[in-house]
């Protein structure tokens, strides 16, 4: 099958115009997609359609590459719509993590490839008990060390974090050949997780692999996030911003994560409908936020990749179009546009070089 490509525009290296980006379009019926932007100029691209996880390639002009290839082994076992999809890594020697939540909400499903997507390891479920589970999100290193994360009511119910679930990880130093027991990085109520929003994690420049998700505790909705450096202890919590946004419910959205190439992470967000944008520098301080679209409430969904450059593409549902902003390195919008959407619940920052992508 080949999938469609529409390239609203290239981007432009001229300095009269102001830049813009490539939307991409994913095959019929497929949503959820991460995408990793290589060093050749490819980019990977995981995504999911009705029960099956599937991967394929993007040329460094945006289109297609050849034919996908199915990830998941077991048949209809992956749980896809809203933020549920798979989540992308690749650590040590190119090797692909890839983790999902299982069908109806049940197990949470690993796979990883050795040669580039070509081929994958049958899945296994890394979720011990049986019971439901979230968000979950896999980060990876290149000496080894992979983080698969995600929630679940393992440790029950608290009065003080109401719908919310404990934030587990398995810990890998083999690549992901075997991961250690699952555990919560903390069994206070104050740290509980919003139960169904979107984890994203990441590893910076120096090794620090963090983990965000949303907060639960007395029903504040704010971001934070986990720290943790291999041989460096226990995680560590740093709140991304202290927005006060006090919800009884489940916003169903989480951050987006990238690199930043001088060091550090950024980190993009929406709180009562709005996005917000700050970075975190190797002090493990996060910089006041940069409010990024109107305050009109309707903002859901958030993505974000940041370019060689510094350049940050932020990405959002807005009712019916999926709404971007660049940005320079400084936080000056150098551009904005829309794309109209059907049923897309998330769309997919990536930064490839010169280009910047959206994929949905």
């Amino acid at each position: 099958m080949v999938p469609l490509l529409t390239l609203t525009s290239a981007l432009m290296l001229s300095t009269s115009q102001p830049p813009t980006v490539q939307h991409v379009k994913l095959p019929h019926g497929s949503q959820v997609a991460e995408a990793i932007a290589r060093p050749d100029g490819q980019v990977w691209v995981a995504y999911g359609r009705e029960g099956e996880i599937y991967f394929q390639t993007l040329k460094a002009d945006g289109q297609w590459s050849g034919d996908e290839v199915r990830v998941s082994s077991a048949k209809n076992s992956a749980l896809i719509g809203s933020e549920r999809g798979p989540h992308m890594s690749v650590g040590k020697d190119n090797v692909i993590h890839i983790i999902w939540t299982g069908r109806k909400g049940f197990g949470v499903a690993y796979t990883r490839s050795l040669n580039g997507g070509k081929t994958w390891e049958p899945q296994r479920n890394l979720l011990e008990p049986k019971m439901m589970a979230e968000g979950p999100t896999v980060s990876s290193d290149a000496e080894g060390n992979v983080v698969a994360a995600w929630l679940d009511g393992r440790l029950g119910e608290t009065k003080e974090s109401p719908v919310s679930f404990a934030l587990i990880v398995r810990q890998s130093t083999d690549n992901g050949k075997s991961f250690s027991a699952a555990a919560a990085v903390s069994d206070s109520a104050e740290d509980r997780a919003c139960m169904c929003c979107e984890l994203t994690s990441i590893v910076s420049a120096d090794g620090t692999f963090g983990i965000a998700h949303r907060k639960a505790f007395k029903n504040v909705r704010d971001m934070t996030m986990w720290l943790w450096k291999p041989g460096g202890g226990d995680w560590r919590r740093s709140d991304v911003s202290d927005d006060g946004w006090n919800f009884a419910g489940c916003p169903m959205t989480g951050a987006g994560l990238s690199q930043l190439p001088k060091g550090g992470v950024a980190v993009a967000w929406m709180s009562e409908g709005v996005v917000y944008l700050s970075s975190l520098d190797s002090s493990g301080d996060f910089a006041a936020r940069k409010r990024i679209s109107a305050r009109d409430g309707s903002a859901r969904h958030v993505g974000l990749a940041v370019a060689a450059d510094g350049r940050r593409l932020v990405t959002w549902r807005d009712k019916s179009v999926v709404r971007w902003n660049l940005l320079d390195a400084d936080g000056t919008s150098l551009n904005h546009g829309q794309f109209a959407h059907a049923g897309t619940w998330k769309a997919c920052a990536v930064a490839n070089g010169k280009r910047l992508f959206v994929i949905f």
